[in-house]
């Protein structure tokens, strides 16, 4: 018997720090803004997206977490 509900996704926002997540190299092409259907209530964008929000003192505000990319 299951003690926990079965998904077919997570999500990580309690616990994800800088580099928990590890993104495809493909995903370094392409929009600067994307989601992954199976990780609820996250979405990602590019790195130039990533710094220019921080130079704007954003990162907060958006809960930024840098991703390993493989």
């Amino acid at each position: 018997k299951r003690l926990w509900p079965r998904h077919d996704f997570f999500s990580p926002e309690l616990w994800v720090e800088d580099d928990n997540i590890l993104v495809d190299r493909s995903c370094l092409e392409g929009p600067d803004l994307w989601a992954d259907p199976k990780i609820k209530n996250v979405f990602f964008m590019s790195d130039r997206l990533g710094q220019a929000l921080i130079k704007a003192r954003m990162k907060n505000a958006f809960k930024l977490v840098r991703c390993r990319v493989n």
